[in-house]
């Protein structure tokens, strides 16, 4: 199992396992509709407010289903948040397990 949070640098040679949770770092860090020439990518970070309990669950399924459908290869267990309280911010961290043997389908 790995634990994954948001890209800080990005290797461009980076090959197998590290390949994938690369993949899986920035499509956590980035947000639905802000890539370029790829809108779909990303995960869709509209909510701002409310109880912090249904924040966290609505986040999280947007965050494993944005994983998995583009990254099929990585498999979420958890979905962890850190809380920047002054900041009003939470930051995701995923754990995830690495099945090679699967597929990439292109779109």
């Amino acid at each position: 199992m790995y634990v994954v949070s948001l890209l800080d640098s990005i290797d461009y040679g980076a090959t197998g396992v590290d390949a994938i949770i690369q993949n899986v770092r920035f499509i956590l860090s980035t947000e639905w509709n802000s890539c370029v020439l790829n809108r779909s990518l990303g995960w869709i970070q509209d909510i701002k407010d409310g109880p912090i309990d249904f924040v966290k669950s609505q986040l999280a399924s947007r965050i494993v289903e944005a994983i998995e459908t583009r990254e099929p290869r990585a498999q979420v267990e958890e979905v962890l948040f850190d809380v920047d309280p002054l900041n009003g911010r939470l930051i995701p961290t995923v754990k995830v397990v690495i099945q090679e043997d699967a597929s990439i389908q292109s779109a």
